[in-house]
């Protein structure tokens, strides 16, 4: 990542997309740094370590961390918003969910199963001289609020381009009764029709807050206008 950035002082506005799959590579690293070696002999201490899934997670937050070392020797960490998240979370069984085995069986969504993977990552760090992301893990979040943080504060009245709607940067009152979410597993081009996604009746649910609670999670029949 660093090979990859540069700093100026130049005002023009930039987009780039890095694109890596590390997270998706399954394979054994030697820990603690977590590098590739011919023959690994030192797996970690975690729970998870005998997981070949894990390793490439802790790859992945150590080349981030030594990214944002990187953004702070330039000057620039300070004047970064930064936002990590998962389009899903990494098991379906997760020891934080109440332990209810026929819902997660219900909850399913192709290969994936149980609530723990649609628990994904979300971090968030805001512009300003602290160096720390907000640790907060009892506010109700979702994936969908990553445009309000990123565009709240700095863009007047934001407006999504495809729909002509208004990104509302309090998110708050629209999770207040929970969200519906979708267990389908059909994210790929060829496995959905040409406007709408091929997300089947039972797929559909409402998720409250607390999360982690059996009686958070209720299937519901599909909203309005997706059909």
């Amino acid at each position: 990542l660093p090979q990859l950035t540069a700093v100026s002082e130049t005002e023009g506005g930039r987009y780039m997309s890095l694109v890596s799959q590390i997270t998706h590579n399954s394979q054994f690293l030697q820990a603690p740094d977590y590098i590739p070696v011919d023959v690994v002999t030192d797996k970690g201490t975690s729970s998870f370590s005998n997981w070949s899934a894990y390793a490439p997670q802790m790859a992945a937050f150590k080349l981030l961390a030594a990214w944002f070392d990187y953004l702070r020797s330039e000057g620039a960490y300070a004047n970064t918003r930064i936002v990590i998240v998962a389009d899903h979370g990494c098991r379906g069984a997760e020891a934080v969910m109440e332990k209810d085995e026929a819902l997660d069986r219900r909850i399913s969504g192709g290969d994936y199963r149980g609530r723990g993977h649609y628990h994904p990552l979300l971090m968030f760090k805001d512009f300003g001289d602290g160096d720390d992301f907000v640790e907060d893990g009892e506010t109700f979040m979702t994936n969908a609020d990553v445009p309000a943080l990123l565009l709240d504060g700095l863009v007047e009245h934001p407006v999504n381009p495809f729909t002509g709607r208004e990104i509302p940067t309090d998110t708050g009152p629209l999770k207040a009764g929970g969200v519906i979410i979708s267990a389908s597993d059909a994210h790929r081009p060829d496995d959905n029709g040409e406007y709408r996604y091929a997300v089947r009746d039972g797929e559909w649910w409402l998720v409250r807050d607390p999360i982690f609670k059996a009686s958070s999670w209720t299937q519901v029949r599909p909203p309005e206008g997706t059909r």
